[in-house]
């Protein structure tokens, strides 16, 4: 998880990203309940992420949700997973598990999801010494990073509309909003639909 974290982050740093990213280095659970700690408020500000761990093994992908399945993170992960036409496995989230939890408890509640291969605590090598350069290749690191980087690019072109002003329904008109293709209501036309 490190090191495709590092080139993750490398490959960031380069590139001239829409949106804002950080990462975090730190141990499990106790460097990310250190980081909240102490970045209590700008961790306010933070609306998803992904918790790179688990990310060497020579198994199938899989992929946790974040706390809130509906949330975008979850969709463009399956969507990435998906179009490699390979078999990958989706958890649910809980509370077990790596450093999700931290974040996304009720204090933060952020959407951290993550993506691996042979998930923590599936696989015997885990916390052992036996999780080495014989179960873990760069080929195997190669697969996470590029299924991390997809993902990091379909959340550059990602659309999001945020309302500005509080208080009731859009008007679609004053602001141009109107589907201009067929099958769209049209108040002007009475409620029916344009063909």
């Amino acid at each position: 998880g490190l090191a495709v974290a590092a080139v993750l982050a490398a490959a960031l740093a380069e590139s001239r990203p829409r949106l804002g990213y950080r990462v975090v280095f730190a141990p499990g659970t106790i460097g990310s309940i250190t980081w909240l700690a102490r970045n209590a408020g700008a961790a306010q500000h933070i609306d998803m992420g992904l918790v790179v761990t688990t990310c060497g093994g020579p198994g199938a992908m899989s992929t946790k949700r974040s706390w809130d399945e509906r949330h975008p993170i979850n969709r463009i992960i399956n969507e990435v997973l998906t179009a490699r036409g390979r078999p990958f496995t989706t958890y649910p989230f809980d509370i077990h598990g790596s450093d999700e939890r931290q974040y996304s408890s009720p204090g933060f509640r952020i959407n951290m999801a993550s993506i691996h291969k042979d998930r923590y605590y599936e696989y015997p090598q885990y916390h052992s010494s036996a999780d080495d350069l014989s179960f873990v290749n760069g080929g195997q690191l190669a697969e996470a990073l590029a299924v991390h980087q997809q993902v990091i690019e379909r959340l550059e072109v990602r659309e999001v509309y945020r309302r500005t002003q509080a208080g009731g329904e859009v008007m679609l008109s004053r602001h141009d909003l109107y589907p201009t293709d067929g099958g769209a209501q049209r108040p002007e036309l009475g409620g029916r639909s344009e063909l």
